[in-house]
């Protein structure tokens, strides 16, 4: 009786050490990922990223009407293509239900 005793709260002596292991392995964690979470973000790049739209936007509007209606008419078609492919997918069962389960 006594060895069953001492056996079970070896057990559960060793579940609480577990439990503390994941528990503090857990905290630090969290704590290294709310660090990075307060970085403040870099404005000269933001202004750059921005800068970077406007010249493609300029560029993208300096272009030859044709080039742009040719650009155009290539997005319509890769829509158009993508709406296929996805209405055959949805058809299939298993990519289906491998898609979305």
């Amino acid at each position: 009786f006594k060895y069953n005793e001492l056996y079970s709260e070896h057990k559960k002596l060793k579940q609480e050490i577990n439990k503390m292991k994941i528990k503090n392995e857990s905290e630090s964690y969290v704590s290294s990922q709310n660090v990075n979470r307060y970085i403040r973000p870099n404005i000269s790049t933001a202004k750059s990223y921005i800068n970077n739209i406007k010249s493609v936007i300029i560029n993208e509007k300096n272009k030859p009407q044709d080039e742009r209606s040719r650009d155009f008419k290539a997005l319509i078609l890769t829509i158009i293509i993508i709406s296929i492919l996805m209405f055959i997918f949805w058809k299939v069962p298993f990519i289906r239900n491998y898609l979305f389960p």
